[in-house]
């Protein structure tokens, strides 16, 4: 999930250079460049220099990447950072954190990014696109959470919901993930079910796809 801290990430990474940390080892990079691009930009910007000015990196993280696209990318990943934030505020469900009003805002600010990037060389609109693969994915899975809740609310009666959780990871989630287009996007590899990453999260898919997708 879009998990996207990158302003208390560079509170963190000050931190522990203030306080004389030589080496740092970072767990758990799935590597799922479209829900978490700018935090693991400022890892390894932080991880080279602890001191840089946070804003301006961010900064120039948008208007080099994104172009005139740039401002509306922000609004994008500030969004991200807020629900981050509140989940840590106040620990919630997918579908109580990411809900229409959520996905309304970040569909509008991505659509905002794409007109911007439509007369300016074809890589800030790929950029955008690549992007939105990301948002595509939190939908579909925040989803099929909302589903596998259903499911489990009834005690494993309600196969409709089931069907349709089962639906969303066989033909939404895995063609999006596994997207030749967009080859670093998200890593299928790590968020398949069955991963051993992915093990006491059964709730997020049916279980017969476990080690069967």
């Amino acid at each position: 999930m879009p998990n996207i801290p990158p302003r208390q990430t560079i509170k963190d990474f000050r931190f522990v250079a203030e306080h004389h940390c030589i080496g740092v080892h970072v767990d758990m990079i799935w590597e799922n460049w479209a829900t978490r691009g700018p935090l693991y930009y400022v890892m390894a910007q932080m991880v080279w220099d602890p001191y840089r000015d946070g804003e301006a990196m961010l900064e120039d993280y948008y208007r080099r990447g994104f172009g005139p696209a740039a401002e509306h990318i922000k609004s994008y990943w500030e969004l991200m950072e807020r629900k981050s934030e509140q989940s840590q505020v106040q620990p919630c469900d997918y579908p109580e954190l990411f809900d229409q009003a959520f996905f309304a805002e970040a569909y509008a600010c991505l659509d905002r990014a794409a007109e911007a990037s439509a007369q300016a060389p074809e890589i800030y609109g790929q950029r955008v696109d690549f992007v939105r693969v990301g948002l595509d994915y939190t939908r579909m899975i925040t989803e099929a959470r909302s589903m596998m809740i259903r499911f489990e609310e009834s005690g494993g009666q309600d196969k409709d919901a089931e069907d349709r959780a089962r639906d969303i990871w066989v033909n939404g989630i895995k063609p999006l993930a596994t997207d030749e287009a967009y080859p670093y996007a998200l890593n299928w590899r790590m968020m398949r079910p069955g991963h051993f990453h992915n093990k006491g999260r059964d709730g997020l898919y049916p279980a017969d796809l476990h080690d069967n997708l």
